[in-house]
């Protein structure tokens, strides 16, 4: 785990509590793999979910990452827009040079 550390001791965390109804088929193939892995049902759970969400999350990080950089893009195009507008402001049209003439 990479900040649980870290964000449990900058913030406490609760515990938030959570109720499961299960049908008695799949309440019985869970208690039968829990007994067979020797887990608790409320740890083997808790095993579960936290897979699923790591395993979800990773997907939410693209899309974030996505929308982050379209956001930078978008700011960075704004401010060289700026800048290119504000050269041109100050700085005078040079003359144009004159052609050589051609050899005949």
């Amino acid at each position: 785990m990479m900040s649980v550390e870290t964000v449990e001791s900058v913030e406490p965390v609760g515990k938030y509590q959570r109720s499961v109804a299960l049908e008695k088929p799949m309440a019985d193939r869970l208690h039968k793999v829990c007994e067979h892995l020797g887990v608790t049902v409320g740890a083997y759970l808790k095993q579960a979910i936290g897979e699923s969400v790591c395993r979800h999350e990773m997907t939410l990080f693209p899309k974030q990452q996505g929308q982050d950089m379209q956001a930078m893009l978008a700011k960075f195009f704004e401010e060289v827009a700026q800048s290119a507008g504000e050269e041109s402001d100050a700085q005078p049209e040079r003359p144009k040079r004159q052609r050589a003439s051609k050899a005949k």
